[in-house]
């Protein structure tokens, strides 16, 4: 199967409590273990949120992965076919 898995981060991956620009949440546990296992089997996954569309967002994400095992994922707002 050809293309990438999009996960969206607030509400699906990680909790969400209203604050765009503030915290990230917990991670949601189910979710995390699938997204580490699709990572596992070699499937591309992009993280996908509203929050790259604020560039000084992008490091706060990054840490947020890397401290919960997703580690260089790439992080999108943008859909593509």
């Amino acid at each position: 199967m050809a293309g990438w898995i999009g996960v969206d981060l607030d509400g699906v991956l990680a909790e969400y409590h209203g604050a765009m620009g503030g915290l990230i949440g917990e991670p949601i546990r189910p979710m995390l273990a699938k997204v580490q296992d699709w990572v596992a089997c070699g499937r591309e996954v992009r993280i996908f949120t509203a929050r790259a569309s604020d560039p000084t967002q992008l490091p706060t994400i990054r840490q947020w992965l890397a401290r919960h095992g997703l580690a260089g994922l790439a992080i999108t707002n943008v859909k593509d076919f």
